[in-house]
This record gives C-alpha cells, sequence and structure tokens, in this order.
C-alpha cells in the first residue's frame, strides 16, 4: 500500500445542535418529530472538499482534515470505507478521519457502477464526459490505488446502470446506452447480466417485466433483489434469480423522484431524499417499508437539509455523506450524518418496531 496521509477530523456530537444545523425550511414537522431523533449530524455543513482532479472547477478543493464529496463511499479492503475519483483515492475505518492516496489515472468518466467484489474494487462503465459517450470498460483494484483496464465487457455500452453482489455473483441492470450532447438520455434499457468474476458476463434476459431505466436502485433484503424504483420511477421488484421478477408495487407513495437514496438497513428498505423535477427544489423525506409494499414516512423533513444523498450502510448504521445540496444552485455541502439501528427502533412505535 502506497504511503498514505492520515486525516483526524473533528467528530461533532451534535444532537444538541440539530435546530442550529437546519435552515428554516429544514425545520421538522409535527408528523416526523419522533423520526428526527434517530439521526445525528456527526460533521457539520463545510466539512468536505472535491477531488483535485485535472480540468475541474470545483471549490472547495479537498484538504487533510475535510471529508471527500462527490464520491459514493463502498465498504472495501479490511472492512474499511473507500471513495476513488480519477487520480486520488481515501480510505476510512470509521467514516470520520480518511487517509488519501495517489490513484492510477482511469480517465475522466461520470455515472459508473462501482462495487467491492472478491477482494478488488471494480468500475463498470459509464460515460465518457467531454464525449458524452457510453462505456462498457471494466476497471479493477486489488488495493484501491493501483487500477488496471480490463478490457471491455460483454453488455453493450452504458451508464447509470445499477450493479450489485448477490449470492456470491455480480448483477448489472438497465442503464442509458444513448446520450445526446446536453447530457439527455435517448435510449435506455431493461436487461439483466450477471458474472462470477467481474470479466466475463451472462446475460439472465434482454428484456425484464420492469420498464427500461437509468438509475435503477438495487438493493439486497431477506436473500432477496430488491429494485426500489429508478429515476422518475416510482415502483418496486423483486427478484430471486435475476431473470423472473414479481412487482411488488405499481406505484409507491412516495412517488416519481430523481437522485434520491434507497437502502437496506435494519431489516427494511429506506428511501431518502432526491428531487421531483428541478433539482435545486429538492427533498428530506424519509420513508421505510418491510416488504417494498407497504411505506410509512418516517419523516416529512429530516434535520439534515433537502439534497440527492449519498449513502451507505456501515457498522450497523445508514450514514449519508453529503450529497448535492439545493437552493440558488447545486453544490455539496460536506456534512455527515448517521441514524444507527438502535436509534431507528426507539424512534419508531413499538408495534412496529419489534414487528
Amino acid at each position: 500500500m502506497p504511503t498514505k496521509t492520515v486525516i483526524a477530523a473533528t467528530i461533532v456530537v451534535a444532537v444538541g445542535l440539530l435546530a442550529a444545523a437546519c435552515s428554516d425550511n429544514d425545520t421538522p414537522s409535527d408528523t416526523a418529530s419522533a423520526g428526527d431523533s434517530a439521526w445525528q449530524m456527526i460533521l457539520p455543513l463545510g466539512s468536505g472538499g472535491h477531488p483535485d482532479e485535472p480540468g475541474s472547477n470545483d471549490i472547495p478543493k479537498w484538504t487533510p482534515g475535510k471529508l471527500p464529496v462527490t464520491m459514493q463511499p463502498i465498504a472495501a479492503f479490511n472492512g474499511d470505507l473507500w471513495m476513488t475519483s480519477q487520480t486520488n483515492a481515501w480510505s476510512s475505518s470509521n467514516a470520520v478521519d480518511w487517509s488519501h492516496y495517489a490513484k492510477t489515472d482511469t480517465g475522466s468518466r461520470i455515472w459508473d457502477a462501482r462495487v467491492f467484489f472478491k477482494g478488488r474494487l471494480w468500475s463498470f462503465g459509464g460515460m465518457a464526459y467531454s464525449q458524452r459517450a457510453a462505456l462498457n470498460e471494466i476497471w479493477s483494484s486489488a488495493d484501491g490505488t493501483t487500477w488496471h483496464d480490463e478490457g471491455r465487457a460483454d453488455w453493450s455500452p452504458r451508464k447509470q446502470h445499477a450493479v450489485i453482489v448477490y449470492h456470491d455473483r455480480l448483477w448489472l441492470f438497465g442503464g442509458a446506452d444513448q446520450i445526446q450532447s446536453d447530457f439527455e438520455t435517448v435510449h435506455t434499457l431493461n436487461d439483466v447480466w450477471s458474472s462470477d468474476d467481474g470479466l466475463h458476463w451472462t446475460r439472465m434476459t434482454e428484456s425484464a417485466p420492469w420498464s427500461t431505466r437509468e438509475g435503477a436502485s438495487v438493493v439486497v433484503l431477506d436473500d432477496a433483489m430488491y429494485m426500489v424504483g429508478a429515476e422518475g420511477v416510482p415502483d418496486v421488484w423483486r427478484s430471486m434469480d435475476g431473470a423472473n421478477w414479481t412487482q411488488v408495487a405499481a406505484s409507491v407513495p412516495w412517488g416519481p423522484r430523481f437522485g434520491y437514496a434507497a437502502n437496506a438497513f435494519d431489516g427494511k428498505l429506506w428511501v431518502l431524499g432526491g428531487y421531483r423535477s428541478d433539482p435545486r427544489d429538492a427533498l428530506n423525506d424519509v420513508w421505510y417499508s418491510r416488504d417494498g409494499a407497504t411505506w410509512t414516512l418516517q419523516t416529512e423533513h429530516a434535520p439534515w437539509g433537502p439534497r440527492d444523498p449519498l449513502t451507505v450502510v456501515y457498522k450497523d448504521k445508514l450514514w449519508i455523506f453529503s450529497g448535492k445540496h439545493t437552493g440558488g444552485k447545486d453544490s455539496w455541502g460536506g456534512d455527515l450524518w448517521a441514524m444507527a439501528a438502535a436509534a431507528v427502533n426507539r424512534a419508531l412505535p413499538s408495534t412496529d418496531a419489534f414487528r
């Protein structure tokens, strides 16, 4: 492993500071008051920094002591969290203190799918930013810093596809394979692929019963794969083999949205935030379900502000690593929030918490 820089970020114990951290629009409603106590602010707004990448004008830049932003955290080597960008990588054993590493340049791309599988970090597909071209490149790394181009995948070039690990295999779902110069999607897919090594892929179905889509949110709950909607698509599907799907809900009360987060945590499916149509007018609601069919509103206005959140389940907590905040313009606030499983059950009604 290359020499690393270890960052000691200050942990903010902020249950008593939640009111100060929220804007007027973020004030929890009466309906949500019980659920809000489950969320704890770990780092306040202003704690994050952007990767220093070629041609990037994003500010502020990451410096030691800051939280890396814009990247999806992934539980990987030795159980640590990892984030990677074009030429940078970070790891953390506690989600707060981050070590920085120089990384192999894997090119300027967005909307690729990243996952940890069989001792390696993987990057699949995405879109070449400058060319607005979909990709089917496969990259992998055994240490998070040195990456290898593994060639081209059996599936067609695409971006905003979902890739998860299930039953010791990788599974890939849908995505967009045609993009205009203004980033507008022209064509989406509803195929499913699977691989036991990340390199060789088998198509499980060319056309799943769910509609073509990009940005599908697929998680594993109770030994089944759940597709919890997609960009602008408010439905829920369930499968045990990737080829045969059962529609659990044709529509859901949280409605069509974009940029939301979906996770399996504490025996439930969770949906957080996102936006309806204008990314400058985002949401900070939280929903949960035990079966994907019946949904309960935990809070209409969580103590964290409206955003497109980046989330990960790590060490028995559901974490929010900032996300794209909204207002006059899109921005990354750099705050860090967590909800512990024990806190969830304390906040929920007893009939629901132990059912």
